[in-house]
């Protein structure tokens, strides 16, 4: 058998003959250059280009592209392997890259937290009943736009979850589909003087803003996203969608019962944490026994993705899930449909821990709405 060379780069080991097939600038499908790889992941990697699409600059940025698909196609081969797993991890857009990337910081300080809604203080004030349904799902009805994705180079995901959040509860007011108040994220990101466009920003800021000032519907500013910030182009009163009775509520640690309240009449805007053992999901209940994501108190705690929970179900008794999840999340991202379930991700609902007001991946801690009346008015 002829040898093969090894370059080492960094850590990691990937041979001479894989190097040299990507001699072009873009790289041409990977097809082209299936004969010639060695060891398992570096032929994973071959497929995971054509899957994709995706080239580089340069040769020179294969070894590290390498290097960061090498270690998630491991852990993800770990992970899968344990029968007694709660969920799946897979190859995604994002597999080679590293989450900075990606996912830029969220722009959350205090003053965002001035108003908030402390947990602690609606404690006694909502209590589901047999009444309130064991599932909502706000995927089926229309009322929910389709998963978008934000791009590599704005920081906009605020953007994109104020404005679904907006334009879902505005769909569930008037009983009109979605698309009659789809958001122009474009005039967010130029016209949002509360926001930092592409350098962040927060949905309960967005909420304000529209509350003041109105959106643009997608069909009626002039740009479609562009993932940057252009100069804010007038609108004429007619052309916005004022909403005067819209609310900006910022909650602060509430508990499961309190989401479920308020998903059951809307979607909720949410902040969570997004290791890898998150960013490769694929499909079941990511839970905090196998994914260590959720902070053990406030202080700990540290997010880094918006998601946009769209409802809740329960597990049965026959689901391996049971013993550890009452129930689960949905949440809607904006990492496009490579990511996840076509878009979506499972979250475990701790069983036995009612009084949980950090959550999977710490997503109870900065939960925000869009009040235009949907949610019955708590007792005070």
């Amino acid at each position: 058998m002829k040898s093969k060379t090894l370059v080492i780069v960094g850590t990691v080991a990937i041979s001479v003959a894989t190097l040299a097939l990507f001699s072009h600038t873009p790289i041409a499908p990977a097809s082209n250059f299936l004969q010639g790889a060695s060891s398992e992941v570096e032929q994973a990697f071959i497929q995971y280009l054509a899957e994709y699409g995706k080239s580089y600059a340069s040769k020179d940025a294969i070894p590290r592209r390498f290097e960061i698909f090498s270690r998630n196609y491991e852990m993800i081969q770990r992970h899968n392997s344990n029968p007694e797993s709660l969920y799946k991890m897979g190859l995604n857009p994002y597999s080679d890259m590293e989450k900075h990337e990606y996912l830029h910081p969220l722009s959350v300080d205090s003053s965002d937290l001035e108003d908030a809604i402390y947990g602690e203080e609606l404690l006694g004030k909502i209590q589901l009943t047999d009444q309130d349904p064991t599932s909502v799902d706000w995927r089926l009805t229309n009322k929910l736009s389709p998963v978008p994705n934000a791009g590599l180079v704005c920081n906009s995901q605020w953007a994109f979850t104020a404005a679904s959040a907006i334009e879902s509860a505005m769909a569930i007011d008037q009983k009109e589909p979605f698309a009659t108040h789809q958001a122009s994220i474009q005039y967010l990101l130029d016209c949002d003087s509360l926001d930092k466009g592409c350098a962040g920003g927060w949905p309960s800021r967005t909420y304000k803003f529209v509350q003041n000032k109105g959106y643009a519907h997608i069909k009626k500013y002039p740009f479609t996203y562009q993932g940057r910030v252009n100069l804010c182009q007038l609108m004429q009163k007619s052309d916005l969608r004022l909403v005067p009775t819209l609310r900006s509520r910022q909650y602060l640690m509430i508990y499961p019962d309190m989401m479920k309240h308020f998903v059951r009449f809307q979607p909720v805007a949410v902040a969570i944490n997004f290791p890898a053992c998150v960013s490769n999901y694929k499909s079941g209940i990511v839970n905090q026994a196998e994914c260590q994501c959720s902070a053990e108190n406030y202080s700990q705690v540290n997010v880094d993705a918006m998601f946009l929970v769209v409802g809740y179900g329960q597990t049965l008794e026959t689901d391996k899930e049971y013993l550890l999840c009452s129930g689960y999340w949905i949440l809607r991202s904006n990492l496009g449909e490579g990511f996840g379930e076509n878009g979506f991700m499972k979250l475990c609902i701790n069983r036995g821990r009612d009084m949980d007001n950090i959550g999977t991946c710490n997503m109870l801690v900065y939960p925000n709405l869009p009040d235009i009346g949907l949610v019955p008015p708590i007792p005070s």
